[in-house]
């Protein structure tokens, strides 16, 4: 199924993949947690559902011209050249001297190359040094993204809100509708990455401990979720205010904000959000049910798919 991307992507993880505003996808599924599976440019990863819209527009046709088209104009002394050449290639590849002992040698390392069958227990063994990798990897992806989501946070609180109503470039109405309740969502995560960071022993850290123990301050996303169309239309009528998109553009330049725009900064949280039951899955998916976040990840993640599902309605 072909998709059309309605705004740009920029991917946070390894999994997700950054796609420009107006690019067609392939859509490969749809999840129920606000993500999709997609393939684009020959990569394959995941990508937000609301970022796309199945209404396409039409796609540029482009004519590729049939080989005889072109074959045809070629001149009967210019094959004649070609088969020359060819017949010449033939003879040389002949007389090429071959190595009597390569054909052994190769023969031999393959032998060498082939795996030695494991047994039951080794098996179990290997795949469960394979989990506990993994799992250390979920949880560091979790602690380096969490830390550059606050530092996201920051930027819109420090380089956007503030100097927006301290300049008083707009309104503080405007501002509301702009910023929501940013601030209280950076107090949450600042809350939760110190809790992340507290404990860097992969091994012993509770992340659905954490989690659980958050659950009720990730209700403070629905009402900054709920205000997106406000802010997208206040977004959309301060942008041909000369002073305001003076002031954004200056920002740009900054170099904390990486060229984004302050669109890009505003649908930060709804990523992030959206994010969290994906790394939850991940993390519950390789931690086993003896192990005592097991519990834990269960409840952790039933609590953030019920604030994803509130935000996607």
């Amino acid at each position: 199924r072909r998709g059309f991307a309605i705004a740009d992507f920029f991917a946070e993880t390894d999994e997700e993949l950054s796609v420009s505003k107006g690019s067609f996808v392939d859509v490969l599924d749809v999840e129920d947690d606000g993500w999709c599976a997609i393939q684009y440019n020959g990569q394959q990863g995941i990508f937000p559902s609301n970022y796309l819209t199945f209404d396409l527009p039409e796609e540029p046709s482009v004519e590729i011209p049939h080989e005889n088209e072109t074959s045809g104009d070629q001149s009967e002394t210019e094959k004649s050249d070609n088969t020359e050449m060819q017949e010449e290639e033939t003879v040389e590849d002949d007389e090429a001297p071959t190595d009597p002992d390569s054909t052994g040698e190769e023969d031999a390392e393959k032998n060498e190359e082939k795996e030695v069958e494991e047994t039951p227990e080794e098996r179990a063994i290997r795949k469960e040094a394979q989990r506990v990798k993994q799992r250390k990897n979920i949880i560091n992806e979790i602690r380096d993204t969490e830390a550059d989501y606050v530092k996201d946070l920051e930027i819109i609180v420090n380089v956007f809100t503030m100097p927006l109503q301290t300049e008083g470039i707009i309104s503080q109405q405007d501002n509301v509708a702009l910023f929501s309740n940013i601030m209280v969502l950076l107090n949450v995560n600042q809350k939760l990455n110190d809790e992340i960071t507290a404990n860097p022993d992969d091994e012993t850290i509770l992340v659905g401990k954490i989690f659980v123990g958050m659950a009720d301050f990730f209700k403070m996303y629905t009402a900054y979720c709920a205000n997106q169309p406000k802010a997208m239309e206040a977004l959309d009528r301060l942008g041909r205010n000369a002073a305001f998109k003076a002031f954004t553009d200056k920002c740009m330049l900054n170099p904390d904000c990486r060229g984004l725009t302050l669109f890009s900064f505003l649908i930060k949280p709804i990523q992030r959000i959206c994010k969290y039951p994906l790394l939850l899955k991940d993390l519950l998916r390789n931690t086993p049910e003896d192990h005592p976040d097991h519990e834990n990840l269960v409840i952790a993640l039933n609590k953030i798919e019920e604030v994803v599902a509130y935000v996607n309605e």
